[in-house]
């Protein structure tokens, strides 16, 4: 994991932490090592154990702002905290605007991101199962379940809305986890509609 990357983790850790501890949220939504290494999923934390599970990694794909509109069990005044990129934080803005969230009820906490990875494209590499990935600079190693290994250069495996990405930062947010990216200049790109 890089520098950055691990400041960004620290910083989602810190933020949660203060929120539950203060009482701002009763959860938070972020994300989570699953199974295996090599798998992030949805976490939802409600206490301030649980802090030290939440990651950030470029394995971070799900847009956790689609748990906020289904009908969760909460109580009808339960606050709740969520991760967001800058591709959910648009999901976000369009749910705020459609009332389907509650604003008074959320707490966002915004995260720059450089590009998430498709984890299928490392998993078609061979032919066992992979069971961890791990990123060392542009470079992202694999190892699978028989121990063998893969080197891939980072760019090769971005997802392909992540290549040409005209919102590295989330819009809209409460705080931000970590420095801002700089923002692409011009209008925005819609690379494959051409």
């Amino acid at each position: 994991m890089s520098r950055v990357e691990s400041e960004r983790q620290e910083r989602i850790r810190e933020l949660a932490r203060q929120a539950l501890t203060e009482g701002k949220i009763d959860y938070l939504i972020s994300w989570k090592v699953g199974h295996i290494p090599s798998e992030v999923i949805p976490a939802f934390i409600r206490t301030v154990d649980e802090v030290d599970t939440l990651l950030w990694n470029p394995l971070c794909q799900h847009n956790l702002t689609t748990f906020l509109k289904r009908k969760m069990p909460d109580p009808p005044d339960a606050r709740i905290g969520v991760c967001v990129k800058g591709c959910d934080s648009r999901t976000l803005v369009a749910l705020l605007q459609e009332s389907l969230v509650d604003p008074e009820r959320l707490y966002v906490i915004g995260v720059p991101c450089d590009g998430v990875i498709d984890r299928r494209r490392v998993e078609k590499a061979f032919s066992d199962e992979v069971v961890d990935i791990a990123f060392e600079g542009d470079r992202v190693v694999a190892t699978t379940r028989g121990g063998g290994k893969g080197e891939f250069a980072r760019a090769e495996l971005l997802l392909d809305q992540c290549v040409s990405c005209d919102y590295p930062n989330p819009r809209y947010y409460d705080d931000l986890a970590g420095e801002p990216l700089p923002q692409p200049e011009g209008p925005p790109r819609f690379p494959g509609l051409e």
